[in-house]
């Protein structure tokens, strides 16, 4: 019984400090960066796929992204967040060249919606919306850049 109770603390240990080791690593590492593929796409923008994106945009955007005043995909505080992580507030996704999206190519856009990797690698979690290859249809990026 005293060697079972042994052999599991230490196997509890040796966990713990797996998980301090691994916790301390992205502490002082940081949160990765991933390679960005690049993705050569061009999307005509036509009055048909402009109404789905308006459609699709209602749909998976609009819930997080709007602002409560303006309706604009501007970004808004999350307020279902719990308060112990912090203010947390949606990106901009409008197509301003500063604080939206506006000057990201169209691939870059349709990357960001299918891995959930931004351009510059970063990894921008997704609560919603387009959140992996099964939920999003594949048209569904071109007709979203549009409204955007």
């Amino acid at each position: 019984m005293r060697r079972i109770s042994k052999i599991a603390g230490i196997g509890l240990g040796a966990v713990v400090a797996v998980t301090g080791a691994a916790a301390l690593a992205v502490e002082i590492g940081g949160i990765p960066r991933y390679d960005v593929e690049r993705v050569d796409l061009r999307v005509e923008r036509t009055p048909a796929r402009l109404a789905r994106g308006k459609k699709l945009a209602s749909i998976l955007c609009v819930g997080c992204h709007a602002d409560p005043v303006t309706g604009r995909l501007t970004g808004r505080p999350l307020v279902d967040v719990p308060a112990k992580f912090g203010a947390v507030t949606s990106r901009n996704i409008t197509r301003h060249s500063d604080k939206g999206i506006g000057s990201w190519t169209d691939g870059e856009i349709a990357y960001l919606l299918r891995t959930g990797v931004a351009r510059d690698g970063r990894y921008l979690p997704r609560n919603g919306g387009c959140t992996s290859v099964l939920a999003c249809p594949a048209d569904s990026g071109r007709h979203l850049q549009q409204e955007l």
